[in-house]
Parts: structure tokens; C-alpha cells; sequence
């Protein structure tokens, strides 16, 4: 909710709500792979905002127990793809965003997380294509696209457009 400006509230009060919720729910279910993932994601954040310590094999091992339980849990794939990166797990983290794009075309995360980490890998064509065709299929927004990929296409109206993207 902080991330994406949804909540004023500190951060450490967002991810103590995000825990007990989480929690709560899998006291109903012990296998909700959401709840899962969300405990890994909370703290996946808090480590690498350094407010808290967790063991990335811990973190990546809930995000693996959730997609264990549901494959196709978009949410788990994206956030294991993101936590694959931060440990320098980029073919990984691929997989994953290509995997949640396959299973859940219009889940706007996976398609920007993949055409981020094409461009970071230097996959510049292809980051490009994803980009336009989550453009094509409504599923993207100009405020996420890599800025460094447009500028090494030279696609200057799009740069432009993202740049001043409000």
C-alpha cells in the first residue's frame, strides 16, 4: 500500500497489519498460498528496505511453498520474481515473470517486471516487444516502462510520453 501511495501510514505499521492479517488467515487455512506469499513479501520488503532481518532462502522458500500449493498464483510468481533479482537470480526471475504473464495475461506486475528485467539483462528487443504488447492488450502503463530502454531504442515520443506521465 505504501509502494503505490495507497496509505500515508509508516511502513513498519502497514507490514505488522499485513502480518496479523496474514496470520489470521492462515489460522483459517493453513495452506493459503496468499497468505504465504504475503508473509514472504512483507518480508522480502523488510529486508531490503534493511527494517528487518530474514534469510533470503527463508523468504524464497514461502514464495516456493505458495506456488507449490497453487502454481498459478500470480502474486506468488511476481513476488518471487522480484526476490529472485534482488539476489541476482535473473534467468530465474524470468522464468517466473514469463510464467505469471503466460497464466495471467493482464496482470499488469508480471508484464511490467518482465519487460523490466529484459531491459536489465540487456534483452532490449524483447523487452520492447512485451511493452508493446501489454501495450496491445491494455495491460501497461507508460509510468512503468524502463527509460533507459527507450533511450537505447531512440524512441523518443514514447520517452517523452513516459517522462511526462502524471
Amino acid at each position: 500500500m505504501h509502494d503505490y501511495g495507497y496509505s500515508d501510514l509508516p511502513v513498519s505499521t502497514l507490514h505488522d497489519r499485513g502480518l496479523d492479517f496474514a496470520r489470521r488467515a492462515l489460522a483459517i487455512d493453513p495452506d493459503s498460498a496468499t497468505a504465504i506469499a504475503a508473509v514472504s513479501n512483507i518480508y522480502n520488503q523488510q529486508a531490503t528496505r534493511g527494517i528487518g532481518r530474514h534469510d533470503w532462502t527463508d523468504i524464497l522458500g514461502g514464495y516456493t511453498q505458495a506456488l507449490e500449493i497453487e502454481p498459478r498464483n500470480a502474486s506468488a510468481l511476481n513476488w518471487r520474481g522480484l526476490a529472485l533479482g534482488t539476489v541476482g537470480k535473473m534467468s530465474a526471475a524470468l522464468a517466473d515473470f514469463r510464467s505469471c504473464v503466460e497464466y495471467e495475461p493482464y496482470y499488469l506486475p508480471c508484464r511490467e517486471n518482465l519487460h523490466w528485467f529484459l531491459a536489465e539483462t540487456g534483452q532490449i528487443e524483447e523487452a520492447m516487444r512485451v511493452f508493446r504488447e501489454s501495450q496491445d492488450a491494455g495491460a501497461a502503463k507508460t509510468q512503468f516502462i524502463h527509460l533507459g530502454l527507450l533511450a537505447r531504442t531512440g524512441n523518443e515520443l514514447m520517452f517523452k510520453a513516459a517522462t511526462n506521465d502524471e
